[in-house]
């Protein structure tokens, strides 16, 4: 299990990218009976500083069967963010998070 120390996955961005319907899949902490809630479910995400930069790099959150997906975008150069998946359980109300780091680096082509 991943905490916010150990995120779940990290992913490099270069300021110009965009990280397109990155998605977590819960399919192994929904009950058969449950289900993802589309409304309450969430994407946040918070900068080195611990500033709330949800509206300013997260976009497009959906749920598509087991998966919570959003778009991550807009980083600024040689920050780090952490983007905090939370689904919500349909039926038993269940919250469970994931937790995506994102380092956001100016990328060399010749690497």
């Amino acid at each position: 299990m991943a905490d916010r120390l150990f995120p779940d996955a990290l992913r490099f961005l270069s300021p110009t990218e965009t990280l397109k319907n990155f998605a977590f899949d819960f399919a192994d902490d929904i009950l058969a009976s449950d289900s993802l809630h589309a409304v309450n479910s969430s994407v946040t995400a918070i900068d080195d500083e611990g500033t709330d930069v949800s509206a300013t790099i997260v976009s497009g959150k959906n749920v598509s069967g087991t998966n919570l997906r959003a778009t991550i975008g807009a980083v600024t150069k040689d920050k780090n963010y952490l983007v905090t998946y939370r689904a919500i359980m349909t039926t038993s109300g269940e919250a469970v998070e994931k937790y995506l780091k994102v380092k956001a680096r100016q990328m060399s082509a010749v690497g």
